[in-house]
């Protein structure tokens, strides 16, 4: 580093560096925007694909409870640690209720979305397409610090959960989650365990406070000191340390500590009849994390870092859970499940089997990063993704040139298949305030297709969401003339002038009018 740098923070434990208080600040400050201004990644976790991975495992681990004889009349509840945006609670709601219809059961649950930001716990509970689950007490929220709470306070029904109150089988959903609470950082040598420690230096001497968005400009180097004695007062963790020592010749590894200490909470909190799904960028094999080196930092508005899932797991297997994971290794994604509580747990091992390890969140991801590059589509290509995807709605958003000429002359069996599917994509779709406009693009397509009446229906919702457009006026505007509605269509004509004189289709559509002309010009 050169000599000329400003010294930040010099050699501080990795788990008590100031990079967590930039990040948690940043979360508490940013809000919903940190996700619907396409700051922090989002999409490969919180998708309608996983989300019914995630559905059929946790079915699978109800039918678990039944078989072991745990009654379920009162409802299982299914918290998600570090909620975001929301859109995972959406659709794996959606999902579970859809899943189990087809089944014809009735298993109760209630949904807990959880977030430290109390900017996103208000912004869910004020969401008009989640009021419904709330009335119906299949969701609520709370504002949850996992590294620090001991209790989640429920603030839809102000009921409790923690150790003082009854235990019921709990589902816990972690995306994402793992990778952005604090970490320790070990050199293991010939049996000896290192201590790392983290030096922030920046080229420019940055001016107090320090946010989340000087971490592009800041340097960041490890030391390494040799640890005397045992390191941390949990004996688990300790074992979990020494295990390493053995095994790591030479070579550094990130250690999940804060990650397995809110596992214990959770027991602790909810019972040991327990559930834990959770996926992340992260090591799954100790051949991995022998190979993984020092840890990168990557930054995107927040910052996250890898997540050693092989040293939770050795948890799991010493607290006498037991893991599923995919006999293979991860790209992009990493899914474990653990389950506690119950002696045998078949139901679950092969909902996690069909659902993740044969084709799980990480092979889809990969596939449709595939996709995306592909400019071309058909109409019969394009319907077998939406069905696989479990109805992607930005996937149909980025292909939309190629779904309008799709839709231009379609059969009638045609039209009714594309129908159901866009009404598919629209009911697992949560709109968070980003710019792309979903409603607008299944407007146009059902226009296209001569869906006027539906087309009219997103319009509305585009300009509940997005505010009124010179194309979306216009548009709205000729799905009522095709209607034969002149009066509504001048009103949304001239509307569409007065916010763009000069928008050509909709002069033209005027004159039309005038001229006593049924035909679009």
């Amino acid at each position: 580093m050169s000599e000329k740098e400003h010294t930040i923070e010099e050699q501080v434990r990795l788990s008590k560096s100031l990079l967590w208080n930039l990040q948690q600040t940043y979360f508490e400050e940013e809000g919903i925007a940190a996700w619907s201004k396409s700051k922090v990644p989002h999409f490969i976790t919180s998708n309608p694909f996983v989300a019914n991975a995630y559905a059929q495992v946790v079915l699978g681990y109800c039918f678990d409870l039944i078989s072991n004889g745990v009654e379920l009349n009162t409802p299982v509840n299914i918290i998600e640690l570090g909620g975001g945006s929301g859109r995972f609670a959406y659709h794996f709601i959606k999902r579970l209720q859809e899943l189990m219809e087809a089944a014809a059961l009735n298993i109760p649950f209630r949904y807990v979305y959880t977030d430290l930001s109390k900017k996103n716990v208000n912004f869910i509970k004020s969401h008009p397409y989640l009021e419904e689950f709330f009335e119906a007490g299949k969701l609520d929220v709370a504002q949850f610090d996992a590294v620090n709470d001991n209790a989640f306070h429920l603030e839809y029904s102000g009921e409790v959960i923690d150790a003082n109150e009854k235990q019921l089988p709990t589902v816990v959903l972690a995306n994402y989650f793992f990778d952005g609470i604090p970490q320790d950082l070990f050199y293991f040598k010939k049996g000896k365990i290192l201590e790392g420690l983290i030096t922030l230096k920046s080229k420019e001497k940055l001016m107090p406070p320090i946010n989340a968005e000087a971490l592009p400009a800041i340097d960041r180097e490890f030391h390494y000191r040799e640890i005397e004695g045992g390191y941390y007062d949990d004996l688990i963790l300790e074992e979990v340390l020494k295990q390493y020592a053995q095994v790591i010749e030479d070579g550094c590894s990130l250690f999940p500590h804060e990650g397995i200490r809110c596992i214990n909470r959770l027991k602790e909190m909810v019972g040991e009849q327990l559930l834990i799904i959770t996926c992340d960028k992260g090591y799954n094999q100790l051949s991995d994390v022998k190979q993984a080196g020092e840890p990168s930092i990557v930054t995107h508005g927040s910052f996250s870092l890898m997540v050693n899932y092989h040293a939770i797991t050795q948890h799991v297997i010493n607290s006498n859970g037991i893991p599923l994971q995919t006999h293979h290794g991860s790209s992009n994604l990493a899914v474990n499940a653990y389950v506690y509580g119950i002696n045998t747990c078949p139901h679950t091992r092969l909902a996690f089997k069909n659902a993740v390890d044969n084709y799980g969140p990480d092979d889809f991801y990969i596939v449709r990063k595939a996709l995306m590059r592909n400019d071309q589509i058909s109409g019969n290509e394009l319907l077998a993704y939406l069905k696989m995807s479990c109805w992607d709605a930005d996937f149909l958003m980025h292909c939309f040139s190629a779904a309008m000429e799709i839709t231009q002359g379609v059969s009638i069996r045609e039209s009714l298949e594309l129908n159901y599917a866009f009404c598919k994509i629209w009911d697992y779709y949560l709109p968070i305030g980003e710019e792309k406009d979903l409603d607008f693009h299944l407007g146009m397509l059902y226009y296209t297709m001569n869906y006027y009446e539906e087309a009219i229906l997103h319009f509305n919702f585009s300009l509940q969401w997005h505010g009124p457009t010179d194309s979306t006026m216009y548009n709205r505007g000729a799905s009522h003339f095709c209607l034969g509605n002149d009066e509504k269509a001048l009103e949304d004509i001239n509307e569409a002038l007065r916010i763009n004189p000069q928008y050509g289709p909709a002069i033209e559509l005027l004159k039309s009018i005038e001229r006593g002309e049924r035909a679009l010009p």
